[in-house]
């Protein structure tokens, strides 16, 4: 069995807002992050799927950044060690 671990990072953000009735991508919305294996493989299969993404693979937080949404709206952040970067 393969072993696997979830980071999970929560962010606040004082004028975020969750029930939003915008489809815009803002990274500063509160969100929850996922920490992903491959960033391209991950990236390809959103972009396939017509998901519309937002990429900050050489963000200052330390991580390389996709975000998208769910179905619902919620903004989700998906994350890999920059070292780890394979685009």
């Amino acid at each position: 069995m393969e072993k696997f671990w979830v980071y999970l990072r929560l962010s606040a953000h004082p004028e975020a807002k969750t029930l939003r009735k915008t489809n815009t991508l803002d990274m500063n919305d509160g969100h929850m992050a996922i920490r992903i294996k491959d960033y391209r493989r991950a990236r390809d299969y959103l972009i396939e799927k017509q998901v519309e993404i937002f990429e900050n693979p050489y963000s200052i937080s330390g991580f390389s950044q996709i975000f998208c949404h769910d179905p619902d709206g919620n903004l989700i952040e998906l994350n890999v060690d920059p070292k780890d970067l394979n685009i």
